[in-house]
């Protein structure tokens, strides 16, 4: 089952200074001058104020013609710290959660070095594959004129790249000072578009070394939640035509699946709806992502992971029952146990596989209308859609017929791998999106992943 964390969708987890400063629409004036001539001044390429921290602004647009993207807008604002110096930034920000209504979900990112890490709702995750936004493609970045934006004179430097996707990425600077940043991308691949600015104010040309210090929980300080037994459990699983072990994946309840199933839709190489049973301590760690055979994190205790959807509540939902919002599950194939008999040092063992479905079944009897007019957790028509499609087999009871899985390919990997040489794809693969998930999930991609 893909499960995107970010953490987006409605998401989400886990957003870069690139992804995240690129994400605003405010409300600004605007007067474009003609193009300066050549011999007007300007820096090339922009050099910008080495350390700052800004408050900042923030809107995202997606549109797709041919996908269901359920969370077309975003805005937030929030506060950034950059050192371009040491190559490290953090970010701070909040959204309203799209599952959980009332509820904000707390993030920050952290990009230091080659490290990077995310926390929503204090819990910790790896953080992979963005660069500071002021980074690869700033150096190539082409002076093309000057603008006034809230009557500040602002030289603009444009970025174009065109491969497996269109991006334009634009900077508008006061002499040294970021103004704002927009982007405008089109992927034929997954026919999204997304434009969106960001605009900086009261910003101060100064950081604290502090702000770069991620909690403990990201050094795998790890909480385990307590009085747990061991017992048998059913799980279920969005996945490709293979995919029949929970080695290194991520699993749900029924409303936990139904919840991502909704959100995603059903494009993509998921095909197939699996129960699977296994034994399990519920003892729970923290939830991590378990994408092409890796489950990234820091969980040191040999645990099952587990969050609410989306991980859309107090500390995520580790020890929570999530009632009203479906839970989620990681199997960290390092804790997986020997046998069912033994729980020493372990933490689950997978017993079998129940019935298999086809998602076109599901969209046969109407879930994804279902989803659309429920409007989101607890999705209580789709829910019943779901439950019965497993219930019964045939689709005049409501059922779907079982079908039977292949077996799991030797790896996972996904179809975008490019060479390591190439930067630019390799940061397409890490921000591109086949379908929306929630928050900082906004770039995950969708191949194997929650």
């Amino acid at each position: 089952m893909s499960r995107w964390s970010t953490s987006c969708f409605n998401a989400v987890r886990p957003l870069s200074l690139l992804v995240f400063l690129l994400l605003l629409q405010p409300s600004v004036s605007i007067q474009h001058l003609e193009d300066v001539s050549p011999d007007v001044k300007h820096t090339y390429p922009p050099t910008l104020v080495p350390q700052f921290t800004a408050q900042f602004r923030q809107q995202v647009i997606y549109h797709s013609s041919s996908i269901y993207v359920n969370y077309t807008n975003i805005d937030t604002s929030g506060v950034v710290v950059v050192d371009q110096i040491d190559f490290k930034m953090k970010a701070n920000f909040s959204l309203p959660s799209k599952i959980n209504h009332g509820f904000f979900d707390n993030y920050s990112v952290y990009e230091l070095n080659n490290t990077g890490y995310e926390t929503m709702n204090d819990q910790c995750r790896v953080y992979t594959g963005y660069e500071n936004p002021f980074g690869y493609w700033l150096p190539e970045a082409k002076y093309t004129g000057e603008i006034i934006i809230d009557g500040l004179l602002c030289q603009i430097y444009k970025y174009t790249y065109n491969y497996y996707e269109i991006m334009t990425n634009t900077l508008y600077a006061n002499g040294t000072i970021p103004v704002q940043i927009t982007e405008f991308s089109y992927s034929s691949y997954s026919d999204l578009n997304k434009s969106s600015t960001t605009t900086f104010y009261n910003l101060q040309p100064s950081i604290s070394k502090d702000d770069f210090v991620p909690p403990k929980t990201c050094h795998g300080d790890d909480y385990v939640c307590p009085g747990g037994n061991v017992t048998e459990m059913e799980f279920y699983r969005f996945h490709p035509p293979g995919g029949v072990t929970l080695d290194n994946r991520n699993a749900a309840d029924a409303l936990g699946d139904v919840t991502y199933v909704c959100s995603t839709g059903s494009s993509g190489q998921d095909t197939h709806i699996s129960i699977f049973k296994a034994k399990v301590n519920t003892s729970w760690g923290q939830y991590q992502f378990c994408n092409f055979e890796i489950c990234d994190g820091f969980v040191d205790v040999p645990t099952v992971g587990h969050e609410s959807s989306y991980g859309a509540s107090f500390d995520g939902g580790q020890c929570s029952k999530n009632v009203g919002i479906g839970n989620w599950y990681s199997f960290n194939s390092s804790f997986k146990c020997a046998s069912e008999s033994n729980f020493h040092d372990c933490a689950w063992y997978q017993t079998g596989i129940g019935k298999t479905i086809d998602v076109t079944c599901l969209d046969k009897l109407g879930f994804f209308y279902a989803c659309e007019t429920d409007g989101g957790d607890p999705y209580p028509t789709a829910l019943k859609i779901w439950n019965n499609a497993f219930k019964y087999n045939k689709t005049s009871n409501g059922g779907c017929p079982h079908i039977v899985p292949l077996a799991d390919p030797a790896s996972y990997e996904s179809p975008l791998a490019a060479p390591a040489s190439d930067k630019h794809e390799l940061w397409r693969q890490k921000k591109e999106p086949k379908l929306l998930p929630y928050g900082m999930r906004l770039f995950r991609l969708p191949f194997d992943n929650r």
